[in-house]
C-alpha cells in the first residue's frame, strides 16, 4: 500500500495497492459482491472504475457507529482497477449536525472536487498513460 494524500480534518484519503487480482471482470465481481453487504450503494460506474456512497441518518447509530446517534454522515469512496494490478482508492466522509442527504450536498464534496478527485485521477493516469475519471 502506498498513501498518496490523507486529511484528518475532513477525513478523506487517497492509496494505492497491489491487488493478487489480474482481471478486471474477477476484480470488479468481487468487490461488488463486497459492498453488497454493506451500506454501500453504486453510484457510478466506468469501464475501469466505480463510485459508490454510503448514508446514515441522524439517529441511525449501529454498534460500528454510536456516533450516528447525534450526527449525519455521507461518505463517497472511488476505486478503479488499473491493470494489470494496481488500486487507486479515493474516499471522503461528510458529517453534519443536521440532515444529509446526499454526499453532493455538503461542503466537504465541493472541497474533495478540488483536492481529493484530482490526486485520484492523477494517479490514474500516472499508471495507465490515458484519461481515467469519474467526473
Amino acid at each position: 500500500m502506498r498513501g498518496i494524500y490523507r486529511n484528518s480534518d475532513i477525513d478523506s484519503i487517497v492509496f494505492t495497492y497491489e491487488t493478487s487480482v489480474s482481471d478486471a471482470a474477477e476484480f470488479w465481481y468481487s468487490l461488488d459482491a463486497n459492498v453488497a453487504t454493506t451500506k454501500w450503494n453504486v453510484v457510478k460506474v466506468t469501464a475501469d472504475a466505480r463510485a459508490y456512497e454510503r448514508r446514515y441518518g441522524k439517529g441511525d447509530a449501529s454498534p460500528g457507529r454510536p456516533d450516528m446517534a447525534i450526527f449525519s454522515s455521507a461518505e463517497l469512496l472511488r476505486v478503479a482497477f488499473v491493470p494489470p494490478q494496481k488500486v487507486v482508492v479515493g474516499y471522503v466522509q461528510a458529517d453534519a449536525s443536521s440532515k444529509t442527504t446526499s454526499f453532493g450536498e455538503t461542503h466537504e464534496a465541493r472541497w474533495a472536487e478540488k483536492v481529493i478527485w484530482p490526486r485520484f485521477e492523477e494517479e490514474i493516469r500516472s499508471t495507465q498513460h490515458a484519461p481515467g475519471t469519474l467526473r
